[in-house]
């Protein structure tokens, strides 16, 4: 979770319900509930990232495996 900002800003998509995700701590806790689910390390390599910006807005793409 370090890399994203704290507080009510962020909003995040994945691909299981509920899709989206507003606030840091909602975020949070659904990665809490996604690691739970597995013993031991996990490894996770972003692929084809893609970093947008104009201005004062930017955003991130990528694939996750």
């Amino acid at each position: 979770m370090a890399m994203y900002e704290p507080g009510p800003a962020l909003v995040s998509y994945d691909i299981a319900p509920p899709l989206q995700y507003k606030g840091y701590e909602a975020y949070r806790k659904d990665y809490e509930a996604y690691f739970a689910q597995y013993a031991g390390t996990l490894t996770v390599e972003e692929r084809d990232v893609h970093i947008t910006a104009r201005g004062d807005i930017g955003y991130p793409s990528a694939l996750s495996a």
